[in-house]
């Protein structure tokens, strides 16, 4: 895989940039503050979606800009994509195009263009939350099997409407009887979706596993 072209407008203290990277190895040099990770959170979130450093996509917009853009064309075997985000400050939205035509869905838009980062608080990871794990896990199956992202997706969404079952239950919103029928429904959806997540990672680290055991 090669990143051709990576192109940036508005991205924290970038100025306006299309890079054109050299094929196998590229070294960013510069002092503090001057946007050698800005650079590579960018290349990072044309291909995830998603920033290493924050949870606000927001966050990635330069002071005083109302927007960013970020785009790159990747080429990956005989095959040639451009990928493009836009951020908007107010009202906070994220939009994705692949090849020009919005990603829908959004799964469309992953498995073309694989990244790997390491940052400090990778080291953490072994002694974390089994949340921090999961999330680890779940990148990895991201970039081989796109499809995941929609069953992931499904399953957070079901949680998400089964704890505000309970909540509701709680504040006696719900009558009992109901609760019953209605939690009976969501534990059946999550326990099937559990099944496809739970084997995509054990696949994922039957993959990975030899190269750990010989490195660690």
């Amino acid at each position: 895989m090669l990143v051709e072209v990576l192109i940036t407008d508005g991205v924290r203290n970038l100025l306006p940039l299309e890079l054109t990277p050299r094929e196998r190895f590229n070294v960013f040099v510069g002092d503090n503050g001057q946007g050698k990770t800005n650079l590579l959170e960018a290349i990072f979130c044309v291909a995830a979606l998603r920033s290493f450093r924050t949870t606000r996509l927001t966050d990635l917009i330069g002071f005083e800009r109302p927007a960013a853009r970020l785009a790159a064309r990747v080429k990956k075997a005989d095959l040639t994509r451009i990928y493009e985000v836009e951020l908007q400050r107010s009202p906070a939205t994220k939009r994705a195009r692949l090849d020009g035509k919005a990603a829908r869905p959004l799964s469309r838009y992953f498995g073309g263009f694989n990244v790997v980062v390491f940052t400090p608080e990778d080291l953490a990871l072994p002694r974390g939350s089994p949340s921090d794990r999961r999330r680890f896990l779940d990148r990895g199956v991201f970039n081989l099997d796109a499809g995941y992202l929609a069953i992931a997706s499904d399953y957070d969404k079901v949680v998400k409407t089964r704890n505000s079952v309970l909540r509701q239950a709680g504040e006696g919103r719900i009558a009992g009887a109901k609760v019953g029928d209605l939690l009976e429904v969501y534990d059946a959806q999550l326990a099937a979706l559990a099944v496809v997540m739970v084997a995509a990672r054990m696949r994922f680290l039957a993959l990975i596993g030899p190269e750990l055991a010989t490195t660690f």
